[in-house]
């Protein structure tokens, strides 16, 4: 989590930094318009990025919650089976 983190922030200070490169470059209308659409693609890109990681980490904590559940069912039917078989063996 902290490298996720670590790289949000990264990200997050490269973004910010190129929008005040780019506004101080700027000096018309045109040039703002331009770093307006460059810069607003870049955040759409890293919102994109972002949904993608927060989408895997989702599957991989679904994946692991149903591999528990998986294995509880399992555990618990070998026990009620081992119960089963256990009470035949005592009745007459």
């Amino acid at each position: 989590m902290t490298n996720e983190f670590l790289d949000r922030t990264q990200t997050e200070t490269h973004l910010f930094a190129e929008f005040a490169s780019k506004l101080a470059g700027s000096h018309s209308v045109k040039d703002w318009t331009t770093m307006y659409r460059e810069c607003s693609q870049h955040q759409l890109d890293f919102i994109r990025r972002d949904c993608d990681r927060y989408f895997r980490h989702g599957e991989r904590v679904a994946a692991a919650i149903f591999g528990m559940l998986n294995e509880q069912s399992r555990l618990t039917s070998a026990v009620a089976d081992g119960k089963s078989e256990a009470n035949k063996n005592i009745q007459p």
